[in-house]
């Protein structure tokens, strides 16, 4: 290896190791969307590959602006973190207190009932715990995590649309669901919506599966993909199963 290769291989070593000592999720995140945002424009040709990237691109680096601009304008000296989110507080510090149970690090009283009390009760807290075992406490990286759920839907979402819809009404929708303003709030959030429409948005794409598929194995192991889907889904969120339930009845 020539050494001025060497020594951009080493100043890169040493900026992820940085990286790395900071924000491990943050360094991860880059690791998983990337490949992201090649599947995004994989298949396509010309100007739409160009469109299809510069619009991902674009959503992600308008996420990571306005994550860290929480970040910056956040007192905390005041506050341990930022929240955009009333909810959000709660969910950090509870996947914090689940974490540390696990951990055997010592937790309050009233923080450990409240680690384990019904209300809010959802997979997505214990997979943030273990997150946080993994890397340590995260309060800003896990809305890293969030935005690469989302991001990973709508991008399944766009393939599944422009395979049954078109080019044109799938870039729209690519565009509307990566930069509506409610959708963009929920996307960096820490709440358990961006895990939900990741599930739902495979979910979809199996009952479409289901539903045009003419092989019968196929088709049962569609059914077997919605059935698992629908139970981590119930996980997340009560009542989800129906939804998708319902739905795929509908659909079919």
């Amino acid at each position: 290896m020539r050494p001025a290769r060497m020594v951009v291989a080493a100043v890169l070593a040493v900026a992820v190791a940085f990286a790395y000592r900071l924000s491990p999720l943050t360094v991860w995140f880059a690791v998983a969307i990337v490949p992201a945002v090649f599947y995004s424009i994989r298949g396509l040709d010309g100007r739409e590959r160009q469109w299809v990237a510069a619009i991902v691109i674009a959503a992600i680096a308008l996420r990571l602006l306005v994550i860290a601009g929480l970040f910056v304008s956040t007192d905390h000296s005041m506050v341990p973190f930022g929240s955009f989110f009333g909810d959000e507080d709660y969910f950090i510090k509870r996947s914090l207190w689940l974490r540390n149970v696990a951990l055997r690090t010592p937790v309050h009283a009233l923080d450990l009932e409240y680690a384990f009390e019904p209300y809010g009760r959802s997979s997505h807290l214990y997979l943030l715990a273990f997150v946080q075992a993994l890397v340590g406490p995260s309060p800003y990286g896990l809305r890293l995590l969030g935005v690469f759920f989302y991001v990973l839907a709508v991008l399944v979402l766009h393939r599944l649309a422009r395979t049954t819809l078109g080019r044109l009404p799938a870039l729209f929708g690519l565009t509307i669901l990566l930069f509506l303003p409610s959708l963009l709030a929920w996307s960096i959030s820490v709440l358990k919506e961006p895990l939900f429409v990741l599930i739902s948005a495979f979910s979809l794409v199996l009952a479409v599966k289901l539903a045009a598929d003419t092989a019968w194995r196929s088709r049962a192991l569609a059914l077997a993909g919605l059935v698992a889907l629908a139970a981590v889904l119930e996980s997340v969120r009560q009542n989800s199963a129906l939804f998708i339930g319902f739905g795929v009845l509908v659909g079919l």
